[in-house]
């Protein structure tokens, strides 16, 4: 049901995890100049050997992927409010994980010395998602209990 205002909030967090794999995910700016990273594909620039950084863009996509497909699945499960509850659940841990994993990504991106965070607005889609994620539970669980409610008066 389209209607729903948790149905709203699920689109958007696939739409900003599907507009997160696009374009430059992490930005940081060094002695010459700004250097970009994007997530999708996997950026070779930061292929540093014996490093951790792979991992963590690799992860973070798939996250990001894994994030977007769950709120659709989410989406079109609307006559079936448990489950959609116990799912926007899964989402609330999975887009905590992709924020532990994009904070601690920037975090020993910047301390090793290659570059300082530059801020921008794709790198507030996972908290953006992350509210999104809560207030669409909560969407789901007013209306579980809504019907409980009328079930009891029946």
């Amino acid at each position: 049901m389209i209607q729903r205002i948790q149905s709203v909030y699920l689109f958007f967090i696939s739409v900003f995890s599907i507009l997160s794999l696009t374009g430059n995910f992490f930005s940081f700016s060094n002695d010459s100049g700004k250097l970009l990273i994007s997530l999708f594909p996997v950026n070779p620039e930061i292929h540093v050997s014996g490093s951790v950084f792979p991992v963590l863009i690799t992860l973070t996509t798939i996250l990001l992927i894994l994030i977007a497909l769950l709120a659709l699945i989410t989406l079109f499960l609307f006559r079936n409010r448990k489950i959609q509850l116990k799912l926007t659940l899964l989402l609330i841990i999975l887009t905590g994980i992709l924020i532990l994993v994009v904070v601690s990504f920037m975090f020993l991106f910047s301390t090793a010395g290659f570059a300082s965070i530059s801020l921008s607005i794709r790198q507030l889609f996972p908290l953006m998602m992350f509210i999104f994620s809560i207030l669409g539970h909560r969407g789901i669980r007013k209306d579980e209990m809504l019907v409980r409610s009328y079930e009891r008066l029946r």
